[in-house]
């Protein structure tokens, strides 16, 4: 697969967050944007990086901290607030999907906000060339 599936597949979670937010279904809309996140960040590292994880497997620890490492802190494409939203929705992800507690209304649309704020920054570099003076998005 290459950035364009994984974006394409990042799109996809994220029409499902709004839509499980439209029909109240919170937790599973954390969840959607969670994998749109993780989606859009396997797309930035496939198109902006060399990075490729041993054996072609997409780990979400390896692609967090990569996304980070490479993209965030090394060639500061992103800024740093974008690279807070994985850990942070894989912890509300975490929540929903394992915890007897059900995330809120309000919970699931910051959510969707933070998923959405990822994935335009994601959509608004891919393609594009890496230049160490522009600004992160």
């Amino acid at each position: 697969m290459n950035s364009t599936d994984y974006l394409e597949k990042a799109k996809s979670s994220y029409r499902g967050a709004r839509t499980c937010l439209d029909n109240a279904a919170f937790d599973s809309c954390v969840s959607r944007c969670y994998y749109a996140v993780f989606q859009a960040a396997i797309a930035a590292l496939i198109d902006l990086t060399d990075f490729r994880p041993q054996g072609g497997e997409w780990s979400h620890k390896a692609t967090q901290a990569e996304f980070n490492r490479r993209l965030v802190m090394r060639r500061k494409v992103f800024p740093g607030a974008i690279g807070r939203t994985p850990l942070t929705l894989i912890e509300w992800r975490h929540r929903a999907d394992y915890s007897p507690i059900t995330t809120n209304r309000q919970t699931a649309k910051i959510g969707v906000s933070l998923a959405e704020a990822f994935f335009a920054a994601v959509e608004s570099r891919i393609g594009k060339p890496y230049d160490p003076k522009s600004k992160p998005t």
